[in-house]
């Protein structure tokens, strides 16, 4: 008779495990209610466990199908993601936000902050050194502006060597893709083809930049960080082993994620905000729109739209004939053949009664107008500098603190 009740138990759990297996697999949320033997549900547990082995097994199973897909984005992910790099930046990403938050502080107020010439000492950035080519070009920028002048032009290859040298030393980050790319305001459109493929690799490296440090903050975020225990003293030895094993752990966790996560990752701010269309003009040339994101030249016709991106180059080719584009609210501009133009560029095309509107727009807004903020916002490569101008001349006025905020999506 005993053994019939505990036959009988173990088939009443196995029918309640399957029951509870099939809501989990609906996603259903369980409660149970009632009263239950404890060794019943321990019974139940039990099953669940046995069954739970099983499911993982054949979960893997049915998984094998992508094994090969995973495989193939890990293999497509930049060469400058090794164990070295995770092991930098990680070192980094300890120290580097308390410059970033005192370089904003004193970019938003440069005589009532120090400038970042003297972080590097101030902030124990000595612990994790500073990229000497991303050192200069923050001292050089720090020193101008103190001047009461613009950031210096270094061009398009001092910038691609600033931001291999910051890869090389860990520092993914998209401050670092922010900055380099703001430097570039200075340059100039590239004049001639050596200059236009500086340009162009130059787009489609802060746009690889920046979709590498989205992967690694988003597989720091899947690894999650190692928490360390709390000591009254430090051993002047060094962690111990039990720590040492833990964080190498955590260094191939994090970059096997980085490396599968590499093909799901895009460029964030930098492919959706910001972004300014046109419609060619019927009897103009075709415009060539140079992608930073794959490298790909486009060509857009008459009527046709395009859309651009802040790492975009817009070309009119030689011997096609003048380049007219219509902005829906701020007119035309015209590219000459042979002319490519960067974002930074697209301002400089406006004509007068596009210059108008942006002033009563900027006017407008600064008094609190929502919908001429609005207007300003949705095209900022053209309205930047506009927007720029206005807040520096009204620092206080109304509508300055969310026109501050709408200018960051364009330069930061």
């Amino acid at each position: 008779m005993k053994s019939f009740g505990i036959a009988l138990l173990w088939i009443v759990a196995i029918a309640i495990a399957l029951l509870l297996l099939v809501r989990f697999g609906r996603r259903r949320k369980i409660v149970l209610r009632g009263r239950f033997a404890p060794h019943l549900v321990r019974l139940v547990v039990l099953v669940l466990v046995a069954l739970g082995a099983s499911a993982e097994t054949a979960h893997t199973d049915e998984g094998k199908g992508d094994a090969d897909k995973v495989g193939q984005a890990e293999s497509d992910a930049p060469d400058v993601l090794h164990a070295k790099t995770i092991a930098r930046w990680r070192a980094m990403t300890a120290n580097f936000p308390r410059f970033t938050r005192a370089y904003a502080l004193w970019h938003s107020n440069p005589t009532a902050h120090p400038a970042p010439a003297t972080l590097f000492e101030t902030r124990r950035a000595g612990r994790v050194p500073m990229p000497p080519r991303l050192r200069d070009l923050i001292t050089h920028e720090s020193t101008a502006i103190g001047a009461g002048e613009q950031r210096p032009g270094v061009g398009a290859a001092s910038l691609l060597s600033a931001l291999a040298e910051a890869e090389a030393y860990g520092l993914i980050d998209n401050w670092v893709c922010a900055f380099l790319w703001r430097f570039g305001e200075a340059d100039g459109p590239p004049r001639d083809p050596a200059a236009l493929a500086l340009h162009v690799e130059l787009g489609k490296r802060l746009h690889r930049h920046a979709r590498l440090a989205n992967a690694l903050l988003r597989a720091k975020a899947e690894v999650k960080p190692i928490a360390y225990a709390p000591r009254v003293w430090a051993s002047k030895g060094g962690p111990k082993r039990v720590v040492r094993v833990r964080e190498a752990k955590a260094r191939r966790d994090l970059l096997a994620a980085a490396r599968r996560l590499w093909v799901q990752s895009d460029a964030g701010p930098w492919e959706r905000e910001a972004l300014v269309g046109f419609q060619v003009e019927a009897g103009s040339a075709a415009a060539w729109v140079l992608r930073a994101e794959t490298g790909a030249e486009t060509s857009v016709g008459p009527d046709k739209k395009l859309q651009l991106t802040r790492l975009d180059l817009l070309q009119a080719r030689e011997g096609a004939g003048p380049v007219v584009l219509r902005h829906t609210w701020l007119g035309t501009i015209r590219l000459l053949p042979g002319e490519t133009l960067r974002s930074w560029d697209l301002v400089k095309r406006l004509q007068q009664p596009a210059q108008e509107k942006l002033a009563l727009a900027v006017k407008q807004a600064l008094q609190g107008d929502e919908a001429a903020a609005a207007l300003l916002e949705g095209a900022l490569p053209l309205t930047h500098r506009a927007i720029r101008e206005g807040v520096a001349k009204q620092p206080d006025a109304k509508g300055a603190p969310r026109l501050r905020v709408i200018l960051t999506l364009y330069t930061d």
